[in-house]
């Protein structure tokens, strides 16, 4: 069995079995869809948090449908610094109870390359440890110009 179905079957079942302790990784619904690189970016992501002692993050709903409406405007628009799109975002996460924050990204080929990136900049790398966050989700869409565009969007209770 590859390394990344034995990772998805750890996803649904919610446990990690590491040879140190078990620890909870991912909220995996089955109704909630993620494609092979988003789900890879949430692990790398989880995993830069477990490796600075902070609790991984759990995948959300909420966030991976206002991921999937994020990348859907930055990739029609061709614009990652218009945040028109954000207010709304962030209204539905009012809604339900939800403080949140986001990175977005255009251009990486692979997951590891966009979260090297965010790990490297401050204000990103900021983000993906900080400490109060505790719900997340990702989305990746190829544009009109055929890049990737991303978004990540962390979640904490109000």
């Amino acid at each position: 069995m590859g390394k990344l179905l034995k990772r998805i079957c750890a996803v649904i079942k919610g446990v990690f079995k590491s040879k140190k302790k078990e620890k909870v990784i991912y909220n995996y619904i089955p109704y909630f869809k993620l494609s092979n690189i988003e789900l890879e970016i949430s692990e790398l992501v989880n995993d830069y948090r477990l490796e600075n002692g902070l609790k991984p993050l759990l995948l959300d709903k909420t966030c991976k449908d206002n991921c999937d409406m994020r990348v859907e405007y930055t990739s029609q628009q061709d614009t990652m610094v218009n945040h028109l799109g954000i207010a709304n975002v962030f209204i539905n996460f009012k809604e339900v109870g939800l403080i949140g924050a986001e990175i977005l990204a255009r251009g990486y080929s692979k997951a590891s390359s966009v979260v090297r990136a965010w790990k490297r900049s401050e204000g990103h790398g900021g983000k993906l440890l900080d400490p109060e966050f505790q719900y997340f989700s990702v989305a990746v869409k190829e544009n009109i110009k055929g890049t990737k565009d991303y978004c990540i969007l962390f979640a904490k209770q109000r």
